[in-house]
């Protein structure tokens, strides 16, 4: 189980308006846009030593001297880091962004979180162009995981899911067909063939639900991908099913959390 530095201000990847900008800061997002004062911004959820080796190798989310905002103790003057907070004060070797004025904040709130999140993982799965998808978890990341495998020219998109309004949410989001995993009757090591009867290509995972990473291991066929996003906690995975699709697998994770 996770556990976080108390006290603490949770909340990370979100937007926040400009109330004050340090003389000292360039006055640019990382792409090089002007900020001003009330502008919408989103940052990354880490600031870090962005010369740092492990930065400079392309994964700054692993660089020294590693911060993350809404895992941090408050503590001292040093409060205002968890961005569920009313200000977020946002350190040196973050990432910042600037959000298109036109866009609303419902839809600007969920890029940094659940549509990065897929699009990485999607990244990570390659070319899914003619492919059988399966994903579980539909929640945010999942229903946007669908619409973009969709428009990645995927062939098939299943759906997994315990909840019901959101296995129905998914059909509205690319997938074509969908199933309650708790109304399935379980076969060891796989689901009931009747629901996936197809040759399934990529398993994207995006409950964080060891029986639904093993699930979904067990479905691919050979030279699948598995693409675990919700693998942020440690647990067993039977050595059995391992060997046994050890060479039809890749599970990965994109790493940012």
């Amino acid at each position: 189980m996770r556990k976080e530095k108390c006290p603490t201000v949770l909340g990370h990847e979100i937007v926040g308006e400009i109330e004050m900008i340090e003389s000292s800061h360039g006055h640019q997002d990382y792409q090089g846009r002007q900020l001003n004062i009330g502008d919408i911004i989103t940052w990354t959820i880490f600031a870090s030593d962005p010369l740092s080796s492990n930065a400079l190798d392309g994964m700054p989310q692993k660089g020294d001297n590693l911060f993350k905002y809404g895992h941090g103790l408050v503590d001292g003057n040093d409060a205002f880091h968890g961005e569920l907070g009313e200000y977020c004060f946002i350190k040196r070797g973050s990432c910042i962004l600037k959000i298109p004025a036109a866009l609303p904040l419902s839809i600007a709130a969920t890029i940094n979180c659940a549509i990065a999140t897929s699009a990485g993982a999607i990244r990570l799965a390659g070319s899914l162009k003619n492919k059988n998808i399966v994903i579980f978890g539909m929640g945010t990341p999942g229903v946007t995981c669908a619409v973009m495998c969709k428009d990645a020219g995927a062939a098939w998109v299943g759906a997994a899911d315990i909840e019901n309004k959101r296995i129905q949410d998914a059909l509205l989001f690319g997938a074509v067909e969908s199933v309650n995993i708790k109304d399935e009757q379980k076969i060891p090591g796989k689901f009931n063939s009747n629901f996936f009867t197809k040759h399934i290509d990529v398993v994207f995972d995006m409950s964080g639900s060891a029986d639904a990473m093993e699930n979904g291991l067990s479905m691919l066929a050979v030279e699948g991908v598995a693409v675990w996003v919700g693998a942020v906690f440690l647990f067993p995975i039977p050595q059995g099913l391992i060997d046994a699709n050890l060479t039809k697998e890749m599970p990965q994770n994109p790493g940012y959390n």
